[in-house]
C-alpha cells in the first residue's frame, strides 16, 4: 500500500518528537508541521531527480498536424525529462521518441539541438515532405514540454515520446496524496534536514543523518535499476 504524504511526514515528526499531524485532516496547519512537510517534498524532489524511477516512466503520443513544426506534450511539467536508453552497441544514449504514425512502420526520430531546427525552420527552401526526421524538446512554455519536429510533414503524424516525468509538489491542503518513489530515503533525508534546522547537525544523530540518506538512496535506485532489467537510463 502507497504511503501518503501524511504518513511520511509523520514519521519525521514521531522521531524528532514532535506533535503528529492528525489523521484524516484535509490541510496542514501548524506551523511546523508544514515546515517539516516542506522538507519532505524538497528531498521528494532530490530523490526523483536522482534515478529514472520505473514509477515515474510513462510514454505519450503526440500528434502534429500537417504543415505544422510543434504540439505540447500532454501529462509532463516543467521537471519532465526526455528518457534515454544506452545502447551498448553503439556506445550511443538513444532518446525514445519513434514515429507511431503506421502501426507496421514504427521508426525512430533522431535528436537535434532546438536552436538548430528553429534556423533550419526559418532558412530552410525545403518543402514540407512525407514524414519529419529530426526532433528536439522545447521546455520554453514553462509548464509542460513542446515536441518540436522538422521539416514540417504533409500529412498529420503521431510520435510516442517515452518519459520521466516527476510527481509535482504536494501541496498542505493535499496531505492524503500518495508518494510514488521509494520513501525510506525521503523519510530519512527529510530527518536530516529538520536536524540541521534545528542546529543539530553537530550532535551524533546529525553525523550520521545524511549519510543514512544518501545509502538508503544508493539502495534504492540500485534495486529499481535491476527491476528495470539494468538498463544505463540516464536524465538529461
Amino acid at each position: 500500500m502507497a504511503v501518503t504524504f501524511l504518513q511520511l511526514t509523520n514519521r519525521v515528526l514521531q522521531v524528532l518528537g514532535e506533535d503528529e499531524i492528525t489523521v484524516g485532516v484535509t490541510e496542514i496547519s501548524d506551523t511546523y508541521q508544514k515546515l517539516v512537510a516542506t522538507f519532505v517534498n524538497q528531498i521528494k524532489e532530490e530523490v526523483e531527480d536522482s534515478h529514472n524511477w520505473r514509477k515515474l516512466r510513462h510514454s505519450v503520443d503526440v500528434t502534429v498536424t500537417a504543415g505544422s513544426n510543434t504540439a505540447t506534450i500532454t501529462g509532463t511539467n516543467e521537471r519532465s525529462r526526455l528518457l534515454r536508453e544506452y545502447d551498448p552497441i553503439s556506445g550511443i544514449e538513444r532518446p525514445l521518441v519513434v514515429d507511431v504514425t503506421t502501426p507496421d512502420q514504427e521508426f525512430p526520430v533522431r535528436e537535434a539541438d532546438l536552436s538548430r531546427l528553429l534556423y533550419l525552420t526559418d532558412a530552410s527552401t525545403v518543402t514540407n515532405s512525407q514524414y519529419s526526421s529530426q526532433f528536439a524538446i522545447d521546455d520554453s512554455s514553462g509548464d509542460t514540454l513542446d515536441l518540436y519536429v522538422y521539416p514540417s510533414a504533409v500529412v498529420n503524424r503521431t510520435y510516442r515520446v517515452n518519459l520521466i516525468t516527476p510527481q509535482e509538489r504536494i501541496a498542505f491542503d493535499a496531505p492524503q496524496t500518495a508518494i510514488t518513489v521509494p520513501v525510506r530515503p525521503i523519510e530519512l533525508g527529510a530527518l536530516w534536514y529538520a536536524l540541521e534546522e534545528r542546529g543539530e547537525e553537530l550532535g551524533v544523530s546529525g553525523v550520521y543523518s545524511e549519510q543514512k540518506y544518501r545509502k538508503a538512496l544508493d539502495d534504492a535506485i540500485g534495486t529499481d535499476a535491476a527491476d528495470q532489467g539494468g538498463y544505463n537510463l540516464v536524465p538529461v
